[in-house]
């Protein structure tokens, strides 16, 4: 079994604590993985500051 940093480091993000995978499923009909994941954090910090993160979009795949 592959673990999270495994996953995430075969993705376009980068390898760290800030991502959690939420939710994967298989489609073998069409030999796709859904990777569902998940920003961990409510603010980020940008020099010495720490701002909201607002995300009123809806799920995009």
């Amino acid at each position: 079994m592959m673990t999270t940093e495994d996953i995430l480091s075969k993705l376009l993000l980068h390898n760290n604590n800030d991502w959690e995978i939420e939710n994967v499923t298989c489609d073998d009909s069409t030999e796709e993985i859904h990777i569902m994941l998940k920003y961990r954090y409510d603010t980020i910090k940008v020099e010495e500051k720490e701002f909201p993160i607002f995300d009123f979009r809806h799920e995009r795949s």
